[in-house]
């Protein structure tokens, strides 16, 4: 599927997430930081046939810088053996592969009530939107959700040392958490800050239950950095579930009859 046009980040209104704005940055975060216990930890299974089993060990065999005794003892380890083997042997690789990677989120959607609640600290919070025509936008990867835990081709792993197939283990979560449209991209290191290009960000959404004083505060800090950026006040419908965004243009001193909805 191609990347969406726009991508959504949802924020907390924080020292930390004010900080970010201001120097034009999105944190790739570790997965133990995350909300789902299984993120990115994922248990799964090896997909292997009796034939690759074998192929296993005339690779390792073949591949050299083993001892003549590891060699001969490879030779006349049982099936369950190597199996058990193969099976550590790819932990360790995946685990290997896998640490320290970094993983930032975002959303096809911003005007999701579900996410306002969960990331956008109950509608108190906001929403940056990107134009993913640029970097690191332009790398991310949709997520899949899945009732089963992925099974993993060893053989492109360990004999031809592909691991690409490995970073789905990043992009994959549980069916119940289907309603973020959650596209994600991975750092090769975390804790990291990522400086964005300011005219990257588009646009902000504000909660509908952000106070004008915090609405302000944004909207002063991006004054100057960035004069394309378009700003949305979300409130709540009165006719459905749902909040309606309508745009708004910043100046000093904002009231509530500058914003619509006084």
């Amino acid at each position: 599927m191609d990347i969406p046009v726009r991508l959504y980040k949802y924020e907390s209104f924080s020292t930390q997430s004010l900080a970010n704005l201001k120097n034009g940055q999105i944190y790739f975060s570790l997965p133990s930081q995350f909300n789902d216990p299984f993120d990115c930890s994922l248990p799964f299974s090896l997909d292997l046939s009796q034939e690759f089993i074998e192929h296993f060990r005339d690779s390792f065999i073949t591949r050299g810088g083993l001892s003549d005794i590891a060699i001969e003892q490879l030779k006349v380890m049982g099936k369950s053996e190597l199996l058990s083997m193969l099976q550590k042997k790819t932990q360790e690789s995946i685990k290997t592969y896998i640490t320290g990677k970094g993983v930032s989120c975002f959303s096809k959607d911003f005007n999701n009530l579900l996410m306002w609640s969960h990331y956008g600290q109950k509608h108190t919070g906001f929403c940056l939107e990107f134009n993913s025509s640029y970097e690191p936008f332009n790398k991310v990867k949709q997520v899949k959700y899945v009732h089963k835990f992925p099974k993993i081709d060893a053989e492109e792993m360990l004999i031809n040392s592909n691991y690409e197939h490995v970073l789905e283990l990043l992009h994959t979560k549980g069916k119940p958490w289907e309603y973020e449209n959650e596209w994600r991209c991975i750092h090769a290191e975390s804790p990291i800050a990522y400086t964005y290009p300011q005219e990257s960000l588009t646009g902000v959404y504000f909660g509908s239950e952000m106070d004008l004083a915090s609405i302000e505060i944004i909207c002063l800090i991006l004054q100057g950095q960035n004069s394309n950026i378009k700003f949305w006040r979300g409130t709540k419908c009165n006719d459905n579930f749902g909040i309606e965004f309508k745009e708004f243009f910043y100046s000093s001193h904002l009231s509530a009859i500058e914003l619509g909805v006084a």
